[in-house]
């Protein structure tokens, strides 16, 4: 036999380390299947097509299977502890660790629904999306750490960086953007659309937060929507608000039952409750006055009180010019006799009216007028009337 020279010696070396992993790897994974290897110098591909019908590449890939059948696997110690799940998919180092019956999962990155066990049905793309999910079903998470904390939590959908990342308990909850819904835990039927929207939130429910910021202290408030950049920012436990608009109710914080549409509305609005405004900066200096109704361009702007109706187009001054300059400045009030309507301007009734008599039909209040006479109804069906004279 020849002698080796140090170079064929080591070559030989070198090919017998490589065969030797080569088995190792078969021996840690075959479980009784037909193996189909590719092998070039230096690596080794594997895949395994077994009796079940499980298709699996990696060392320790569906390590403890049992009678688990048709998953596919792809990653060290990916499916590591499944025995019985079916039809799961994990792609990446250690997805879907610990699963053990879970079934027809998907799980696409490092860690990735790494603690299910026997949750069922979930979608977890990215990073550590779903990690904590231990019994979970039907999630959806599309991102860096999504869900991350989700442990029994169901039917929430996670898409973007960390979004839901908090959620432990909570269902039926939307999160679409960076952070949002972040701090959720046990909240349920929240949307939230855009970065850091409900950032906040913990255990507030009906919620819908459309825009950057939209909603993002909120904690424990509910029944609020929020559509616009930073709309309802600073909003904690106020309920049941409507804010459509960049900055509508931007620093509301316990207030509940207004309604504000519009840039700016209701801006400075605090605990002020069941406001109504409608219009570009309407509202806007109102803190806490309640019962409100502003509508118009700027209308009731220097408005602090409560009780008052404005109707308005543009800046009026001060509070002084806002009731005198208004089209319409109110105070509304529980008994009709103490409210009152200011018309700031010409009162024209253009279609004229003649009663046929004195006791014609009508209703205490009705005004009308013809060429001759203004005509008032005092009573049901009782009128009197005044003759117009020339000068």
């Amino acid at each position: 036999m020849p002698e080796l020279s140090q170079e064929e010696y080591d070559q030989l070396k070198n090919d017998l380390r490589i065969v030797k992993f080569q088995l190792q790897t078969i021996n840690d994974t075959l479980d009784g299947g037909i193996w189909h290897t590719n092998i070039k110098e230096g690596a080794i591909t594997a895949t395994l097509s077994d009796k079940l019908f499980n298709t699996k590449i990696g060392t320790k890939a569906l390590n403890n299977n049992s009678t688990g059948e048709k998953n596919t696997v792809m990653g060290y110690q990916a499916l590591y502890y499944n025995t019985t799940g079916y039809d799961n998919t994990a792609i990446g180092y250690q997805s879907l660790y610990t699963n053990n019956i879970g079934y027809k999962n998907i799980a696409l990155g490092h860690q990735s629904l790494y603690y299910n066990a026997i949750g069922y049905e979930n979608i977890a793309l990215g990073y550590q999306a779903l990690y904590s999910n231990t019994i979970g079903y039907k999630n959806t998470a599309l991102g860096h750490q999504t869900l991350y904390s989700s442990a029994e939590g169901f039917e929430n959908i996670a898409i973007g960086y960390q979004a839901l990342y908090s959620n432990a308990y909570g269902w039926y909850n939307v999160a679409i953007g960076t952070y949002a819904l972040y701090s959720n835990t046990d909240a349920e039927k929240n949307t939230a659309i855009g970065y850091s929207s409900l950032y906040y939130n913990t255990t507030g429910n009906y919620l819908t937060a459309v825009g950057c910021w939209a909603l993002k202290n909120n904690t424990t408030g509910y029944n609020n929507t929020a559509i616009g950049y930073q709309s309802l920012l600073s909003n904690t436990t106020g309920y049941d608000n409507t804010a459509i608009g960049i900055d509508s109710l931007r620093r509301n914080t316990e207030g509940y039952k207004n309604t504000a549409v519009g840039y700016m509305a209701l801006w400075d609005n605090r605990t002020g409750d069941s406001n109504t405004v409608i219009g570009y900066e309407s509202g806007y200096s109102n803190q806490t006055g309640d019962l409100n109704i502003f509508l118009g361009c700027k209308a009731g702007y220097y408005e602090t009180g409560s009780n008052a109706f404005y109707v308005n187009n543009q800046d009026r001054t001060n509070t002084a010019g806002d009731k005198s300059k208004s089209l319409l400045y109110g105070v509304m009030a529980a008994t009709a006799a103490n409210q009152k309507l200011t018309i700031n301007g010409l009162l024209n009734q253009s279609v004229s009216k003649t009663p046929t008599s004195a006791t014609a039909t009508g209703t205490a209040g009705d005004i009308c007028w013809d060429a001759s006479y203004i005509y008032v109804c005092i009573a049901t069906d009782t009128w009197k009337r005044v003759e117009i004279a020339t000068w």
